[in-house]
């Protein structure tokens, strides 16, 4: 899957989520992960711990988040490593219900060794 091309984003949704993800949504999340950009560290607390490269033991990556024009529903991209046997990555579709952030829907876009991954589309192993 071409992560930079709305359209697959949608389909992936369709196919692995068997949900419907709002185009513009994808497209307006597409659009700002283009280009990396670095990191504003005042952004977030000061105890937050950062690792200069995302291939790491322990890491979490996100991307950043594209948000739809009401600015109600929110799509981003998560990873995980821990560098020994297992690592995914999913996409996290958020939508604001009440004032509180709530994960719509989130499907694994790839797995290693993590069968018991939370947004495993097949269902955990036992």
């Amino acid at each position: 899957m071409n992560p930079k091309d709305p359209g697959n984003i949608v389909r992936f949704f369709k196919e692995y989520a068997g949900t419907s993800l709002d185009p513009d949504l994808a497209k307006r999340f597409a659009a700002i992960n283009r280009f990396p950009v670095p990191i504003d560290r005042r952004r977030f607390p000061e105890d937050t711990k950062y690792s200069p490269q995302f291939i790491r033991e322990g890491v979490y990556s996100l991307s950043r988040v594209g948000f739809n024009a009401k600015g109600d529903e929110a799509l981003m991209y998560a990873t995980f490593s821990s560098l020994m046997e297992d690592g995914h990555g999913s996409l996290v579709w958020l939508k604001k219900t009440g004032g509180a952030w709530t994960v719509a829907k989130a499907t694994a876009v790839w797995m290693f060794g993590a069968a018991v991954h939370p947004f495993n589309p097949i269902g955990k192993v036992p």
